[in-house]
C-alpha cells in the first residue's frame, strides 16, 4: 500500500490518503504489522510531493511504541518519526 501510495499519490486525493493513515494507525497497535507499517509511513512520508492530511495524529502512537522493549522498533519509529517531522514540519 504505502508503494501504491508513493507511485499513484497525484491520482489519489486527501480523502483517500487520510483513510490510508487511519489504516495505519490501526496496524501500528497490531503486533504483526507494526514493522511494516513503520516502513511503509517511512515511505510514504519521504516524498514531499504527497500532501498527507491528519498525520499528526500518528505520533503519540509513534510515542507509544518508544516505550517498547524492541530495538528495531525503536529505530523503525525513530525513522519514521524524523521522516514526518522533516518533511511535513507545519502539521506538527
Amino acid at each position: 500500500m504505502a508503494q501504491f501510495i508513493s507511485v499513484c499519490y497525484k491520482n489519489l486525493n486527501e480523502s483517500q490518503i487520510g483513510d490510508v493513515i487511519k489504516i495505519f494507525n490501526e496496524r501500528l497497535q497490531n503486533d504483526m504489522t507494526r514493522d511494516s507499517t513503520l516502513k511503509a509511513l517511512v515511505k510514504i512520508t519521504s516524498h514531499r510531493g504527497v500532501s498527507i492530511p491528519n498525520i499528526a495524529m500518528l505520533s503519540s502512537r509513534m510515542f507509544d511504541l518508544l516505550h517498547k522493549a524492541q530495538r528495531t522498533i525503536h529505530l523503525n519509529a525513530l525513522e519514521a518519526l524524523w521522516s514526518m517531522v522533516t518533511n511535513y514540519p507545519q502539521q506538527f
